[in-house]
C-alpha cells in the first residue's frame, strides 16, 4: 500500500489528465478511493491502539 501510496501522491500521476480519457480518469479516482479506503482503516487501528495505551497509562498514573 505505501508504495501505491507514493505512486498516487508523485506530481506526475495528475500530469496528464488534460489527455486522458474518461475511463482513465474513472480508474484513478477508483484506485485513490480505494487507497484512502485503506489508509482510513489503518488510522482508525492506530488510533485505536493509541486510545487503549492511553487509558492504561492513565490507569498507571491514579495508581490503580
Amino acid at each position: 500500500m505505501i508504495r501505491d501510496l507514493q505512486r498516487v501522491l508523485e506530481p506526475s500521476y495528475v500530469g496528464g489528465l488534460a489527455d486522458a480519457s474518461i475511463e482513465q480518469i474513472r480508474a484513478m479516482r477508483a484506485e485513490c478511493a480505494e487507497l484512502e479506503n485503506g489508509t482510513s482503516f489503518v488510522r482508525r487501528l492506530a488510533q485505536g491502539r493509541l486510545d487503549l495505551l492511553g487509558e492504561e497509562a492513565t490507569r498507571r498514573a491514579d495508581g490503580a
